[in-house]
């Protein structure tokens, strides 16, 4: 195990549970590498989510989801997503914060007009693959602007950036069936 900077591992883990407690953020997905996880998801207290996608869209409240299909009509699906979304995100977060390697701040910028300082940090992967880790945490209040995650396979490397974004408010409602 690679050991870590005192105090970083944490400031991320507080970040990272900050992430589920605030009212509300949306987040933009986005891999030159991967361009089909190219996606927007918003986020409202307690349960509320919506995921759009290139090819669907999703909106999830409470046990209850609704699917925008490539017809462009939006259907109530049998699935209960909020489970799903719910234990996999604490479950994900669990396993990264009981995984963190190597948690190092690498240096301080401004992000989105705040200062941030900018950890780094490795996580195994269930492939046995390494995960390089990069997260943007604003001083003072300590949310999670940005991540870079990059895992290096045995052939290549995949990059994914989330931004969060938690000053416009979101709104998500029931959509129209029809």
């Amino acid at each position: 195990e690679i050991p870590s900077e005192p105090g970083t591992k944490e400031s991320d883990i507080s970040a990272t549970k900050k992430l589920q407690e605030v009212k509300f953020w949306t987040a933009n997905i986005d891999s030159k590498d991967v361009p089909q996880i190219k996606s927007e998801m918003q986020y409202f207290a307690p349960d509320r989510y919506y995921i759009k996608q290139t090819n669907n869209e999703l909106i999830i409240i409470g046990k209850d989801g609704y699917i925008k299909g490539e017809n462009g009509k939006w259907e109530k699906s049998e699935e209960d997503y909020s489970s799903m979304i719910n234990v996999g995100s604490k479950q994900l977060a669990e396993s990264l914060m009981n995984n963190l390697q190597g948690v190092k701040v690498v240096g301080e910028e401004k992000l989105k007009g705040k200062d941030v300082n900018i950890y780094s940090y490795q996580v195994p992967t269930p492939t046995k693959d390494i995960a390089i880790i990069k997260v943007w945490i604003t001083k003072g209040d300590n949310l999670l602007l940005q991540t870079e995650v990059e895992t290096k396979l045995p052939t290549t490397s995949q990059k994914i950036i989330t931004g969060y974004d938690y000053g416009e408010p979101v709104k998500i409602e029931v959509p129209q069936i029809k």
